[in-house]
């Protein structure tokens, strides 16, 4: 036998020997080039079997990490079930490798205005691009994360679903759209996914929830005299911990128009840890005037019993503590036109411009109102979604205050056809919870809005508003840390007086060093409306600068209106400064964005 040389044998060495002398130095780099090239299949006749791949890879896109939750319990279900399985990060995985597939599984979240989360956006692309090859030995299913109180409700699930149909990829099932309680319908979707594969069901489970009877608060007004579980259990939207209000304080002086209170809450036994970006989710009540509006406007009785997840409830306790009912949505709209049957209500369903109009500010009394139907309390019950918790972001330094997490929360009030209306879960916290009540609450391990590894990066931080939330805890961090330089806050609202949120703590944080930079934004303090995004550009030479110097940006608030501006004043800086047409100052963006140098949270 000849002598091998790596994979040569003893002659092809020689041969390669003999062809390789006296090249120069761009000969053998062109050499190498052009061998690498045929290796590599061409990408529409690459076969469909390779020994790495598995027989089931899962690709997620997340925003708060919900997808990947969902993810890790499926994997789970597949090894319980002896089945060949891999999970992936979308941005982590090998595109070209897709046609090499059997049977793709996605699952991912719907971000902004329809689009998917940024570390699944380079996957959409590829599946999109003109030159990605037809995929037809290719079977998949699509979970899509959402809210259905957005139009675009789990839209990016279905951008993939269509992008995988178009590349004749054959689907599983159709795409299945999770709602903001998405957790009992992501189970059912991965029984069906683990039979599908198998034939069994043998999964993991989420443990039920346990939430007391009275309703959401302790020691409070909803459940005087109910003691906290004493055994130890793991803590999440199923099994909230009842945390302790340690203070609750207006942040608003006086003649605000608005009301945002800062709240500290004792999480001690919790077992939780989070980190700058992490959020707290409020597991809340609807407000009682409105509860108390429907039953009495409709004659349904207080005490007619519902059943609600195979439990009964009374029809009161249904709507005051798990139903949504100050937010209606065109899920809600289909539903309840089932029992209507109003000629009215389809066209305005059929109408998005009229429909986003309607929607906007309504509650499930206007509904009844609007489009009267006879329906019994059980209906009533089966038209409407879970009330989902509320995520905040947390504004404080695990490091900083061990054993707390501190939150920003804005009451939300406002007046619509001669009715005040209340935003659920603020309002619960704002006016019917006190300085002791104990609140059911998770934390929530973000993803995709975290501070750079590297202390040294300088951070951009924009947050008018409740936005501000998650810079107290950048900027505690980095106290903590010792880290003086790098810091940037534009801040926002509409009067210095009265609505500059934490405004002696960032005064003070500036005196010391640990705040390198400050502006401020307060529209209604002179006739112009000045903005964050104004200020941004005001500074737009040195925002570059702190760019060029590998600075990150940070944005969080408002994604209607606030997130777009920031956007389009950013995107005027890196095009102005940098001498870019619009083209590659969006790329610039967009390359930011991949490398989690531009991160957004916003609502």
């Amino acid at each position: 036998m000849k002598k091998t040389f790596g994979l040569l044998n003893e002659e092809e060495q020689e041969l390669l020997n003999q062809l390789v002398e006296g090249m120069t130095k761009e000969q053998l780099l062109w050499t190498s080039g052009y061998l690498a090239g045929k290796s590599e299949k061409d990408k529409k006749t690459i076969k469909k079997e390779r020994p790495d791949m598995p027989n089931i890879q899962v690709l997620y896109g997340t925003h708060s990490g919900n997808s990947e939750v969902i993810s890790e319990k499926l994997l789970q279900s597949a090894k319980n079930n002896g089945l060949d399985m891999k999970i992936s990060l979308m941005e982590k995985f090998e595109y070209r490798n897709t046609p090499l597939l059997q049977n793709l599984i996605i699952i991912v979240s719907t971000h902004g205005e329809g689009e998917p989360p940024s570390n699944a956006m380079g996957f959409l692309d590829f599946l999109r691009d003109k030159d990605t090859p037809e995929m037809p030995g290719l079977h998949f299913a699509v979970l899509g994360l959402g809210d259905s109180t957005y139009a675009n409700f789990s839209q990016a699930g279905v951008d993939f679903h269509k992008a995988l149909k178009k590349l004749k990829a054959q689907p599983i099932m159709p795409v299945r759209k999770c709602d903001a309680e998405f957790m009992p319908e992501a189970q059912k979707w991965m029984d069906q996914i683990i039979n599908h594969f198998s034939g069994t069901s043998v999964v993991l489970r989420p443990e039920k929830a346990d939430i007391p009877a009275g309703g959401p608060v302790l020691n409070g007004v909803a459940n005087a005299g109910f003691t906290v579980p004493s055994f130890k259990r793991v803590y999440d939207r199923n099994n909230p911990f009842y945390a302790r209000i340690l203070k609750k304080k207006l942040l608003n002086g006086d003649g605000s128009d608005k009301e945002v209170y800062h709240f500290e809450l004792s999480i001690r036994d919790s077992g939780f840890t989070y980190q700058p970006g992490d959020t707290l989710s409020i597991v809340g009540d609807n407000p009682p005037s409105l509860v108390e509006a429907i039953l009495d406007k409709f004659s349904f009785g207080r005490d007619e019993e519902v059943v609600l997840d195979k439990q009964m409830f009374t029809l009161y306790h249904a709507l005051r503590n798990y139903l949504e009912i100050t937010v209606i949505n065109p899920v809600i709209l289909d539903r309840y036109n089932r029992f209507a049957g109003s000629k009215e209500l389809t066209d305005l369903i059929n109408d998005p411009v009229q429909l986003a109009d309607y929607l906007y500010g309504s509650d499930v009394l206007d509904l009844l109102t609007d489009f009267p139907a006879k329906l019994n309390a059980q209906e009533l019950v089966s038209v409407l979604r879970k009330l989902p918790p509320r995520k905040y972001s947390i504004a404080s330094s695990f490091d900083a205050h061990p054993g707390e997490a501190h939150i920003t929360v804005a009451a939300v009030r406002f007046e619509k056809k001669e009715r005040i209306r209340e935003g659920a879960i603020s309002t619960f916290v704002v006016d019917r919870v006190k300085e002791g009540d104990r609140i059911p609450v998770f934390v929530q391990n973000k993803k995709k809005f975290k501070m750079p590894e590297d202390k040294s990066i300088p951070i951009i931080m924009i947050g008018p508003g409740t936005g501000i939330a998650p810079f107290r805890a950048f900027i505690q961090q980095r106290k903590h840390d010792g880290i003086k330089k790098g810091t940037w806050l534009f801040f926002g609202d509409q009067h210095e007086k009265t609505d500059f949120l934490y405004g002696d703590e960032w005064n003070k944080l500036k005196a010391e060093g640990y705040l390198q930079k400050l502006d401020l934004a307060f529209s209604r303090d002179q006739d112009e409306k000045i903005y964050v995004q104004h200020r941004l550009l005001q500074k737009s030479e040195k925002v570059w600068k702190w760019l060029q110097k590998g600075a990150s940006i940070y944005v969080c608030g408002d994604k209607k209106k606030m997130a777009t501006d920031v956007h389009l004043a950013l995107l005027d800086i890196v095009r102005n400064e940098g001498k870019m047409d619009i083209n590659t100052a969006k790329q610039y963006l967009n390359s930011l964005a991949s490398d989690n140098r531009y991160q957004k949270d916003v609502y």
